[in-house]
């Protein structure tokens, strides 16, 4: 048995496979460590309400790393134990600078999802993920006015994140957006979006802020996850793992072992390789 003591997982493409349920072997698996004492975390870039109770209710999860680490949240007393929010008025000037181009945007404050409702009747066009079109319908607030709400209600965003088709324009606002914002991080979680945090919001960084407060060294951590906004947590982790269907060979090349994909039990074998 490996001294692993927690294990970070990212949802999407990752414990949820192609039909966004936990399989049966990836569930048995997370059961079986969570009996043996090891933490299971929870690390997505959605927020509370829309992660989905299969994975609140699965045995050892207790915390949650939610919008891509901008917070750390504690089910069992329902505290938020970590916040790292971009300020609102940081915020507002990425909208003007996210304007000019070609995408729709919105943003989490508040623990709640909103964008404008001209965004989000232009969905379709710029989000070809079935998927992703539905936990936007299912999860999003509308609003008129996003600058106005943002800087009216009197609370900071927790994350933004744009959607475009122009598969050029992604790559070029990841590099563009941090040296344009000072104290932002840009990753991404789908081949259609930039997702824009605080620098201190990231999902390495929450995984080790928790390991801390629990008593946890760094070398007893593992992290799986599939997309950008995983990269840094499974570089940050004593054992880091990338899903088969990893989109970005970055996160192949920085993961310690590749797993099979979120259809065929990934979550489960790296378990069992890891820890059994």
């Amino acid at each position: 048995m490996k001294p692993i003591k927690i294990i970070a997982v990212d949802l999407d493409g990752t414990l949820l496979n192609s039909e966004k349920k936990v399989s049966p072997q990836d569930q048995q698996m997370i059961e079986k460590a969570a009996k043996s004492g090891v933490h299971i975390v929870p690390a997505t870039g959605r927020l509370y309400n829309a992660v989905p109770e299969e994975v609140k209710t699965l045995q050892g999860v207790r915390y949650l790393i939610l919008a891509n680490g901008a917070v750390i949240y504690d089910m069992e007393d329902d505290s938020v134990v970590m916040r790292a929010e971009i300020p609102r008025e940081q915020a507002v000037a990425i909208f003007d600078f996210l304007d000019v181009y070609p995408c729709i945007y919105g943003c989490y404050k508040n623990d709640q999802s909103w964008m404008t409702i001209e965004a989000r009747s232009l969905i379709d066009r710029y989000i070809p993920e079935v998927t992703f079109r539905q936990l936007i319908s299912a999860f999003n607030e509308t609003t008129d006015n996003l600058r106005d709400l943002v800087i009216s209600h009197g609370f900071d965003v927790q994350k933004i994140q744009l959607f475009t088709d122009d598969a050029a324009l992604i790559d070029r606002l990841l590099v563009q957006i941090p040296q344009e914002f000072s104290g932002v991080v840009t990753t991404s979680s789908i081949r259609h979006n930039v997702e824009i945090n605080a620098m201190a919001a990231q999902k390495g960084i929450a995984l080790l802020r928790l390991a801390e407060l629990l008593g946890i060294d760094q070398k007893k951590t593992m992290a799986i996850g599939d997309a950008i906004n995983d990269l840094d947590m499974i570089k940050s982790a004593g054992v880091g793992v990338a899903m088969a269907n990893a989109f970005s060979r970055e996160v192949k090349e920085a993961a310690d072992y590749v797993t099979s994909d979120c259809d065929h039990g990934g979550v489960a074998e790296a378990i069992a390789k890891f820890f059994f």
